[in-house]
């Protein structure tokens, strides 16, 4: 449904997105995860493309602060944003 309202509604689409990554990551499963980015990912593309940078980027560090102990979970919003993935 947001695929089909990005363009005449697109605040409306990011927050069905955002439901649904929020759904998905209040699974607590590594494979939930994957499956937010994907709605995360759709999310960042239109509202960078819309000039609203800053909203993706506070709207990440919110999940970030709200989901700080799930390491599985920053790991893809790490990758998200393009940070290279460290193992030590």
């Amino acid at each position: 449904m947001a695929e089909a309202v990005k363009k005449d509604y697109p605040d409306r689409a990011v927050a069905i997105w955002k439901r649904i990554a929020e759904g998905e990551i209040a699974q607590v499963k590594p494979r939930a995860y994957q499956t937010a980015a994907v709605y995360l990912k759709k999310m960042a593309r239109l509202l960078k493309g819309r000039n609203k940078g800053n909203e993706w980027e506070g709207y990440l560090k919110k999940l970030r602060q709200d989901h700080a102990r799930k390491s599985s979970l920053l790991a893809v919003l790490d990758n998200l944003e393009g940070k290279p993935i460290l193992k030590t």
